[in-house]
């Protein structure tokens, strides 16, 4: 479940992606990969947040992160 909404939020450009460097890998291990929230992604993030400040279904969780 997880990857298919990354796959969508990178298609939307709310995060970006990478790899890490395999030249700094001291275990026996592939490279793994990494999410970033994207410049957009962070400005949609905050509407989602001021969305759920309003909603009283929320107000518990919304200051925890905010």
């Amino acid at each position: 479940m997880l990857y298919p909404m990354l796959t969508q939020m990178l298609d939307e450009g709310w995060v970006e992606d990478g790899w890490e460097d395999p030249t700094t890998i001291r275990q026996k291990r592939p490279p793994q990969r990494y999410y970033q929230l994207s410049d957009e992604g962070r400005l949609a993030l905050g509407a989602v947040l001021q969305q759920a400040r309003r909603d009283a279904r929320f107000t518990g969780l919304v200051g925890r992160f905010a």
